[in-house]
Protein backbone atom coordinates (compact mmCIF):
# COMPACT_ATOMS: atom_id res chain seq x y z
CA UNK A 1 0.00 0.00 0.00
CA UNK A 2 3.08 2.31 0.72
CA UNK A 3 3.60 2.14 -3.21
CA UNK A 4 0.33 3.11 -4.02
CA UNK A 5 0.15 5.99 -2.04
CA UNK A 6 3.22 6.98 -3.23
CA UNK A 7 1.58 6.89 -6.72
CA UNK A 8 -1.52 8.76 -5.45
CA UNK A 9 0.23 11.72 -4.28
CA UNK A 10 2.10 12.08 -7.62
CA UNK A 11 -1.05 12.08 -8.95
CA UNK A 12 -2.69 14.85 -6.44
CA UNK A 13 0.99 16.85 -7.83
CA UNK A 14 0.05 16.06 -11.24
CA UNK A 15 -3.43 16.93 -10.84
CA UNK A 16 -2.69 20.58 -9.54
CA UNK A 17 -0.55 21.25 -12.08
CA UNK A 18 -2.80 20.55 -15.12
CA UNK A 19 -5.28 23.08 -12.99
CA UNK A 20 -2.08 25.57 -13.06
CA UNK A 21 -1.04 25.80 -16.52
CA UNK A 22 -4.71 25.84 -17.97
CA UNK A 23 -7.45 23.29 -18.75
CA UNK A 24 -7.62 22.18 -22.48
CA UNK A 25 -11.25 21.43 -21.82
CA UNK A 26 -12.05 25.33 -20.70
CA UNK A 27 -14.11 25.61 -23.82
CA UNK A 28 -16.83 23.07 -22.78
CA UNK A 29 -17.30 24.73 -19.79
CA UNK A 30 -18.11 28.34 -21.76
CA UNK A 31 -21.43 26.15 -21.64
CA UNK A 32 -22.13 25.09 -18.51
CA UNK A 33 -24.47 22.06 -20.46
CA UNK A 34 -21.67 21.23 -22.81
CA UNK A 35 -23.15 17.60 -21.27
CA UNK A 36 -26.66 17.37 -23.02
CA UNK A 37 -24.59 18.06 -26.57
CA UNK A 38 -25.67 14.40 -27.66
CA UNK A 39 -28.69 15.28 -29.42
CA UNK A 40 -30.06 16.07 -25.77
CA UNK A 41 -29.72 12.33 -25.22
CA UNK A 42 -29.13 11.47 -21.14
CA UNK A 43 -28.56 7.36 -22.17
CA UNK A 44 -29.17 5.92 -19.03
CA UNK A 45 -29.93 8.87 -16.97
CA UNK A 46 -33.04 9.20 -18.78
CA UNK A 47 -34.78 6.38 -16.27
CA UNK A 48 -33.37 8.13 -13.24
CA UNK A 49 -33.50 11.53 -13.62
CA UNK A 50 -35.48 14.18 -11.24
CA UNK A 51 -33.26 17.94 -11.47
CA UNK A 52 -34.55 20.83 -10.36
CA UNK A 53 -33.72 24.39 -10.65
CA UNK A 54 -33.52 25.62 -7.19
CA UNK A 55 -30.85 24.31 -5.14
CA UNK A 56 -28.51 26.34 -3.42
CA UNK A 57 -29.98 29.46 -4.46
CA UNK A 58 -28.78 31.07 -0.80
CA UNK A 59 -25.52 31.96 0.57
CA UNK A 60 -25.85 29.45 3.78
CA UNK A 61 -23.57 27.17 3.36
CA UNK A 62 -25.37 25.42 0.49
CA UNK A 63 -24.33 27.41 -2.19
CA UNK A 64 -22.62 25.20 -5.14
CA UNK A 65 -19.44 26.76 -4.61
CA UNK A 66 -19.73 25.48 -1.22
CA UNK A 67 -20.68 21.85 -2.53
CA UNK A 68 -17.32 22.10 -4.72
CA UNK A 69 -14.99 23.15 -1.93
CA UNK A 70 -16.53 20.20 -0.18
CA UNK A 71 -16.03 17.61 -3.19
CA UNK A 72 -12.73 19.08 -3.70
CA UNK A 73 -9.66 16.73 -2.76
CA UNK A 74 -8.98 13.07 -2.68
CA UNK A 75 -11.37 10.18 -1.75
CA UNK A 76 -10.93 6.44 -1.27
CA UNK A 77 -13.10 3.24 -1.41
CA UNK A 78 -14.86 1.19 -3.54
CA UNK A 79 -16.58 1.29 -6.86
CA UNK A 80 -19.10 -0.71 -8.87
CA UNK A 81 -19.27 -0.53 -12.24
CA UNK A 82 -22.23 -1.95 -14.94
CA UNK A 83 -21.67 -2.59 -17.84
CA UNK A 84 -24.83 -2.17 -19.73
CA UNK A 85 -23.36 -4.45 -23.08
CA UNK A 86 -22.18 -7.32 -21.01
CA UNK A 87 -25.02 -6.95 -18.00
CA UNK A 88 -21.44 -7.29 -15.57
CA UNK A 89 -20.93 -5.55 -12.95
CA UNK A 90 -17.04 -4.80 -12.15
CA UNK A 91 -16.25 -3.98 -8.08
CA UNK A 92 -12.98 -2.97 -7.29
CA UNK A 93 -11.30 0.07 -5.67
CA UNK A 94 -10.81 3.41 -6.16
CA UNK A 95 -9.38 6.84 -5.75
CA UNK A 96 -10.99 9.79 -6.98
CA UNK A 97 -9.21 13.31 -6.65
CA UNK A 98 -10.98 16.49 -7.46
CA UNK A 99 -9.23 19.77 -8.22
CA UNK A 100 -10.69 23.24 -8.36
CA UNK A 101 -9.75 25.73 -11.06
CA UNK A 102 -9.79 28.51 -8.49
CA UNK A 103 -11.29 28.98 -4.95
CA UNK A 104 -15.06 30.22 -6.21
CA UNK A 105 -14.49 27.56 -9.52
CA UNK A 106 -17.92 25.32 -9.28
CA UNK A 107 -15.08 23.04 -11.99
CA UNK A 108 -11.97 21.29 -12.31
CA UNK A 109 -10.22 18.67 -13.27
CA UNK A 110 -9.89 15.04 -11.79
CA UNK A 111 -8.16 12.08 -11.65
CA UNK A 112 -9.23 8.39 -10.87
CA UNK A 113 -7.30 5.54 -10.15
CA UNK A 114 -8.88 1.79 -9.89
CA UNK A 115 -7.08 -1.34 -8.70
CA UNK A 116 -7.75 -4.64 -7.57
CA UNK A 117 -6.43 -5.89 -4.46
CA UNK A 118 -5.36 -9.56 -3.82
CA UNK A 119 -3.87 -10.68 -0.65
CA UNK A 120 -2.96 -7.60 -0.03
CA UNK A 121 -1.18 -7.29 -3.32
CA UNK A 122 -2.03 -4.74 -6.23
CA UNK A 123 -2.88 -7.08 -9.32
CA UNK A 124 -4.26 -4.11 -11.86
CA UNK A 125 -4.57 -0.61 -11.63
CA UNK A 126 -5.37 1.85 -14.44
CA UNK A 127 -5.66 5.54 -14.27
CA UNK A 128 -7.97 7.97 -15.25
CA UNK A 129 -8.37 11.53 -16.28
CA UNK A 130 -11.49 13.84 -16.12
CA UNK A 131 -13.24 17.75 -15.87
CA UNK A 132 -15.87 17.96 -13.42
CA UNK A 133 -18.89 21.00 -13.52
CA UNK A 134 -21.68 21.59 -10.89
CA UNK A 135 -24.71 22.57 -12.29
CA UNK A 136 -27.01 25.24 -10.86
CA UNK A 137 -28.83 22.43 -9.20
CA UNK A 138 -26.28 20.86 -7.74
CA UNK A 139 -25.59 17.99 -10.12
CA UNK A 140 -21.59 16.76 -10.54
CA UNK A 141 -20.82 15.98 -14.11
CA UNK A 142 -17.84 14.16 -14.46
CA UNK A 143 -16.44 13.89 -17.92
CA UNK A 144 -13.49 11.45 -19.22
CA UNK A 145 -11.03 11.83 -21.45
CA UNK A 146 -12.52 8.85 -23.50
CA UNK A 147 -15.41 11.15 -23.74
CA UNK A 148 -17.60 8.97 -21.54
CA UNK A 149 -19.80 11.47 -19.37
CA UNK A 150 -21.98 10.41 -16.16
CA UNK A 151 -23.98 12.85 -13.76
CA UNK A 152 -24.44 12.46 -9.90
CA UNK A 153 -28.25 13.79 -9.55
CA UNK A 154 -27.93 16.03 -6.42
CA UNK A 155 -32.51 15.15 -6.59
CA UNK A 156 -32.92 11.63 -7.44
CA UNK A 157 -34.79 9.75 -4.88
CA UNK A 158 -32.77 6.47 -5.04
CA UNK A 159 -29.89 6.63 -7.53
CA UNK A 160 -28.52 9.96 -6.65
CA UNK A 161 -25.49 10.76 -4.72
CA UNK A 162 -24.76 11.85 -0.55
CA UNK A 163 -21.86 14.04 -0.28
CA UNK A 164 -21.02 15.02 3.74
CA UNK A 165 -18.18 17.53 4.99
CA UNK A 166 -19.31 16.59 8.61
CA UNK A 167 -19.19 12.68 8.15
CA UNK A 168 -16.81 12.66 5.06
CA UNK A 169 -18.69 10.69 3.02
CA UNK A 170 -19.19 10.25 -0.58
CA UNK A 171 -21.84 8.18 -2.23
CA UNK A 172 -23.91 6.91 -4.88
CA UNK A 173 -24.71 6.88 -8.42
CA UNK A 174 -22.43 8.24 -11.43
CA UNK A 175 -25.02 7.69 -14.28
CA UNK A 176 -24.29 7.80 -17.73
CA UNK A 177 -25.53 10.84 -19.76
CA UNK A 178 -23.68 9.85 -23.21
CA UNK A 179 -23.97 6.20 -22.38
CA UNK A 180 -25.86 2.94 -21.28
CA UNK A 181 -23.05 2.05 -18.13
CA UNK A 182 -23.10 3.46 -14.64
CA UNK A 183 -21.00 3.41 -11.60
CA UNK A 184 -21.91 3.41 -7.74
CA UNK A 185 -19.45 4.98 -5.73
CA UNK A 186 -19.13 4.67 -1.87
CA UNK A 187 -16.01 6.97 -0.53
CA UNK A 188 -14.69 8.44 2.21
CA UNK A 189 -12.33 11.32 2.37
CA UNK A 190 -8.84 10.90 2.81
CA UNK A 191 -7.69 14.73 2.28
CA UNK A 192 -9.12 18.07 1.20
CA UNK A 193 -8.05 20.05 -1.22
CA UNK A 194 -10.67 22.67 -1.15
CA UNK A 195 -9.04 26.52 -2.56
CA UNK A 196 -11.68 28.30 -1.01
CA UNK A 197 -12.53 28.39 3.00
CA UNK A 198 -15.56 29.36 5.14
CA UNK A 199 -16.34 29.90 8.65
CA UNK A 200 -20.01 28.58 7.78
CA UNK A 201 -21.18 25.25 8.28
CA UNK A 202 -21.76 23.25 5.25
CA UNK A 203 -24.93 21.51 4.87
CA UNK A 204 -24.78 17.60 3.08
CA UNK A 205 -25.64 17.91 -0.92
CA UNK A 206 -28.14 15.11 -2.87
CA UNK A 207 -30.29 12.63 -1.37
CA UNK A 208 -30.25 11.16 2.09
CA UNK A 209 -31.63 7.79 0.31
CA UNK A 210 -29.41 5.87 -1.67
CA UNK A 211 -30.71 2.34 -2.98
CA UNK A 212 -27.67 -0.23 -2.98
CA UNK A 213 -26.52 -1.27 -6.13
CA UNK A 214 -27.79 -4.77 -7.77
CA UNK A 215 -24.92 -7.37 -6.67
CA UNK A 216 -26.07 -9.78 -9.29
CA UNK A 217 -22.98 -11.20 -11.40
CA UNK A 218 -20.65 -8.82 -9.93
CA UNK A 219 -16.54 -9.55 -11.38
CA UNK A 220 -13.55 -8.66 -9.43
CA UNK A 221 -11.65 -6.35 -12.64
CA UNK A 222 -11.57 -3.12 -14.00
CA UNK A 223 -13.78 -1.55 -16.32
CA UNK A 224 -11.41 -0.59 -19.36
CA UNK A 225 -12.91 2.77 -20.13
Amino acid sequence: MKRFSTYMTMLVLAAMTMTLTGCEYDDYYDDPWWYSHNNGSYGYNNNYYNGRDDYGNSNNGNTIIDEAQVLAGEWGGTAKFYNNATGETAEYNASFIFVQNNSTATKGTGIEQDYIMENGQITDEQTLHFDWYIAENGNIYVKYASGNTFVLDAAANQHGFWLSEKDGTFEGYMLGSNNNDYMYINLSRVRSYAKGTTSIVRKDYGSSFIAKPNNDNIVKKLPKR
